[in-house]
């Protein structure tokens, strides 16, 4: 009986031997402890994406107020809005729109900008373009080109011109192409000036984009990101 617990006990001690003098293994990655963060994948390092750079650059905490809008390869532009009492107000700030206040009546983002200055960047949009709304608060939301318009003004420097569809030949009084781009369910218009044989104002630009999914929320400034 002593003889078989002798045998075990020396077993166990040399168990226990092995094991103290076993490698321990090789732990670099420190566990994080804290409460929820975003991380990048071991060995990769975080980068955001264009639009989330932009957005940083442009918020300013005002929740529902537009504040730049982003179409990858075409714009990035800062987005003033307009004074209450200036209806026809547009700056004239480089790299900026400015929104139209009146289509806001109408659940229509509207962004105005001189075709020198620029509104010389909406020629860029193209159908099928990814656009994309940041708010004063982060806040994101998709919309792709659908359309795009350009008419001719028959009396170029009034805004109660008659104008000139240039695919159809189609002559529309301004209220009727205010309906076309102003109204209608939710959509984001682009409004610009084509100038031709030295007139600024000889035609309009009109580029309409349709809401993509649903408004991004902004990012929770609980969450953080390692790099």
């Amino acid at each position: 009986m002593k003889s078989i617990w002798r045998r075990t006990f020396t077993l166990l001690l040399a168990g226990l031997l092995l094991l103290a003098l076993s490698p321990a293994p090789q732990v670099e990655a420190i566990p994080v402890t804290g409460g929820p963060v975003v991380f990048a994948e071991e060995g990769v390092e975080s980068v955001a994406s264009p639009l989330d750079e932009f957005a940083l650059g442009v918020k300013d905490g005002a929740a529902g107020v537009v504040r730049g809008v982003y179409a990858p390869g075409a714009l990035a532009l800062r987005v003033e809005q307009q004074p209450e009492t200036r209806p026809m107000y547009i700056s004239a700030a480089p790299d900026t729109a400015t929104q139209f206040r009146y289509a806001t009546f109408t659940n229509v983002i509207g962004l105005l900008a001189h075709n020198h200055v620029s509104g010389a960047q909406f020629f860029n949009l193209n159908f099928g373009q990814e656009v994309w709304i940041v708010y004063g608060d982060g806040a994101k939301q998709g919309y792709l080109v659908a359309n795009i318009l350009r008419y001719q003004a028959l009396q170029p420097a009034s805004t109660r011109s008659q104008f000139l569809d240039l695919d159809t030949g189609e002559v529309v009084s301004s209220a009727q192409l205010y309906d076309r781009v102003y109204r209608g369910e939710h959509h984001l218009t682009f409004q610009t000036c084509i100038e031709q044989g030295g007139v600024a104002t000889w035609g309009r630009l009109f580029v309409i984009a349709t809401p993509l999914g649903e408004l991004i929320p902004a990012l929770d400034p609980g969450l953080d990101v390692l790099n």
